[in-house]
């Protein structure tokens, strides 16, 4: 999700609800990689 999007949507996440939004696809590239995970997995 864009932070584009969320502004657009005027959507924030709520810190009380432990929501937040990956907004950074170089930072979901980096935690897949750390997960290490087959094609066999189940997320």
């Amino acid at each position: 999700m864009s932070n584009a999007l969320l502004k657009k949507h005027n959507l924030r996440p709520k810190k009380s609800l432990g929501q937040n939004f990956l907004t950074d696809p170089k930072h979901l590239r980096k935690i897949i990689q750390a997960a290490e995970l087959s094609a066999n997995d189940i997320v």
